[in-house]
């Protein structure tokens, strides 16, 4: 280009000389034109060189140095192996989900299954790939990276991470931690891509590669309503609200602070979760007054926590509060801590399944009491029958023994008239007569 300036310089004295300007010229020309092909040239190849390069560093993205220890030693796969599923870019999209317990953002790639955000009350949120039967995802490392457009030949992969793949439909799982960077290049419109990084020759693992490739496309958009869905999901599950528990000063006067916050948590889960069918407020107190005042302690408690939640927006028809005064003690009534502990309200909540488990522990209780009351029974029958016997026997023989055989005495015999009358119609009675006589008469055996 710089001889090409200068070419005006030589044109005046070539006017003399025309044939030899003219030849001159010609070759300063033809020069010109040969470097400036030869520097094309050279530029194209360097060109062609450097995107050839960076191609080969997207198929073959160097993986981690967890990842590297996981993968055999020289087991790179060709890149004929691989098998990549990516979402149309025309049909690639994200979706989200919203409920008052859990939010989902998700993505469609198709010949694969999922990929999803997800946040679960009372849970982490989580990111996942869902494969979709038959496909499977091969077990092992699994290097995450993005991808570059290909029009963008001078941008190289960054790595973002790795994990490991498993077993089930979903293979990838990540953490909020784990899919910060992911989800950092999705909201600035990367491709993010993930590759297994394990060979055909590893145990449990399904031949060659697989590359699932996220679409960024239209994903910041639904992010937003997705994290708008996070912060109005309610943040607890109904195992974590189902019972609670607090207590309450000697002299109080209302609800405290503390209770009423435990108390909102109550009311705004029964609001959304249909399978609440019931709400049950029990009140306690110490034994400190008498029973009537401990019995209106009690009340007063239950009175409060009852308009409490339905200031709160709990129907009334739900509620049923009971107070019990201090019949039902859990600590020692001799201490203040003890009494401490026995002034308390609990709130428990229920569904049609807690309901039956309570029914049938109720019933196993009351069978319980029932099979202890007869055998209870049953041992002291025996015993009051032993007693009995003891009791009652010894008198029996006594009188037995000391029963005395009864002797009847028959009536004594009369004397025949015909000897009495014969003997005395002769006026005198012979021997034989008076022995026969005294034997005749029996007498009572001493």
């Amino acid at each position: 280009m710089s001889i090409l300036v200068f070419i005006p310089v030589f044109f005046r004295p070539c006017i003399m000389f025309k044939r030899q300007c003219s030849k001159l010229l010609l070759a300063l020309v033809f020069f010109c034109d040969a470097s400036l092909v030869m520097a094309a040239s050279s530029s194209e190849d360097a060109s062609r060189g450097k995107r050839a390069e960076i191609v080969k560093v997207a198929t073959y993205a160097k993986p981690s140095s967890s990842s590297a220890g996981a993968a055999s030693a020289g087991s790179t796969p060709s890149p004929t192996s691989a098998k990549t599923f990516a979402a149309d870019s025309s049909r690639a999209d994200w979706k989200t989900q919203s409920g008052p317990f859990s939010c989902s953002l998700t993505h469609s790639i198709a010949g694969f299954g999922t990929a999803v955000f997800l946040r679960k009350a009372g849970a982490g949120e989580l990111f996942y790939l869902t494969a979709q039967a038959p496909v499977v995802f091969p077990l092992g490392t699994a290097v995450m990276e993005t991808l570059p457009p290909v029009w963008r030949g001078d941008q190289a992969p960054i790595h973002l991470g790795s994990t490991v793949a498993v077993s089930g439909a979903q293979p990838v799982k990540l953490s909020a931690n784990d899919f910060a960077p992911l989800l950092q290049q999705l909201a600035s419109g990367s491709k993010v891509m993930f590759t297994s990084a394990v060979d055909s020759g590893q145990q449990n693992s399904s031949p060659g590669m697989a590359r699932v490739v996220i679409d960024p496309k239209n994903f910041a958009a639904n992010y937003k309503i997705y994290q708008k869905c996070i912060g109005e999901m309610i943040p607890y599950t109904f195992a974590q609200v189902s019972h609670i528990s607090f207590n309450y000063p000697e002299k109080s006067e209302g609800l405290a602070i503390a209770s009423k916050a435990e108390l909102s948590k109550v009311a705004r889960y029964v609001k959304v979760d249909p399978k609440v069918i019931g709400v049950l407020v029990d009140a306690h107190s110490d034994n400190k007054g008498t029973a009537e005042e401990n019995e209106a302690t009690s009340k007063q408690q239950s009175d409060w926590v009852n308009e409490y939640l339905v200031g709160q927006g709990v129907a009334s028809d739900l509620i049923k509060a009971r107070w019990h005064g201090d019949k039902f003690p859990v600590g020692n009534n001799k201490t203040d801590a003890g009494r401490s502990q026995n002034r308390r309200v609990t709130v428990r909540l229920e569904s049609e399944e807690t309901r039956r488990a309570s029914e049938e522990r109720a019933l196993a209780k009351s069978m319980e009491e029932e099979n202890k009351s007869a055998s209870s029974k049953a041992e002291e029958k025996p015993q009051e029958s032993a007693k009995s016997q003891l009791q009652v026997a010894p008198p029996k023989q006594q009188a037995k023994a000391e029963r005395k055989p009864i002797v009847t005495v028959p009536p004594r015999e009369t004397v025949p008239p015909r000897e009495s009358q014969s003997s005395s119609s002769q006026g005198k009675i012979t021997p034989e007569q008076l022995s026969k006589m005294i034997n005749g008469l029996e007498l009572i055996p001493k």
